[in-house]
């Protein structure tokens, strides 16, 4: 609840920002899929294999224009990462990471209808759920550290009838679980968007 409530005033926040900022600022929605999964560095055998599964973001967007070919592009997005496991007995499992993320991109247009984007992404976790096949979800949340960093790059295009569509990647900086020295596990996905101008 307490996660939920953060997330709501921080929310209403980055709203009343934005009506200060009407005049300079466009305001956007957006959804998209993710192909997400956690990746490591560890040099020790993992017995249990991350894989590529789905999931899904929505959100917000606001651009602030510098010039004609360079803005910033600051997201807030429910986001849900995550991976599907396969442990050493073949017993597979659905790992939901559900945050609330902050990508703040800078943005390059060639072209009036192009962008291209990097950008640090913040995201505090508002959950974590492990579901099995066989089992109910199991609430994970207190294994996961609060927030986790890492960097967003991608493309979108612009139509002239407000809606954009767009790709992205995302790596993951700082690990998922802070306190587990051996796995060094981190968030890596892709995405497809779609979004609309208001």
């Amino acid at each position: 609840m307490i996660r939920l409530l953060f997330a709501f005033l921080l929310f209403c926040s980055l709203c009343l920002v934005q009506n200060d900022l009407r005049a300079q600022t466009n305001v956007g929605v957006r959804a998209g899929i993710n192909m997400v999964s956690l990746t490591h560095n560890s040099s020790v055998i993992d017995a249990t294999e991350h894989k590529l599964t789905t999931n899904f973001h929505l959100g917000a967007t606001f651009d602030l224009a510098f010039s004609n070919k360079l803005l910033l592009q600051a997201e807030v997005l429910y986001n849900l990462k995550g991976a599907k496991t396969i442990d050493f007995v073949g017993q597979e499992a659905k790992l939901n990471l559900t945050y609330l993320s902050f990508p703040l991109l800078f943005a390059y247009r060639p072209q009036e209808s192009i962008r291209i984007f990097i950008g640090p992404e913040i995201d505090y976790l508002l959950k974590a759920k492990i579901r099995s096949e066989d089992t109910a979800a199991v609430d994970a949340t207190s294994f996961y550290g609060d927030f986790v960093v890492g960097i967003t790059l991608g493309a979108a295009y612009h139509m002239q009838n407000r809606f954009n569509i767009g790709i992205r990647g995302h790596y993951g900086l700082t690990e998922v679980q802070p306190g587990d020295p051996l796995w060094n596990l981190r968030n890596f996905y892709g995405s497809l968007t779609l979004g609309y101008t208001l």
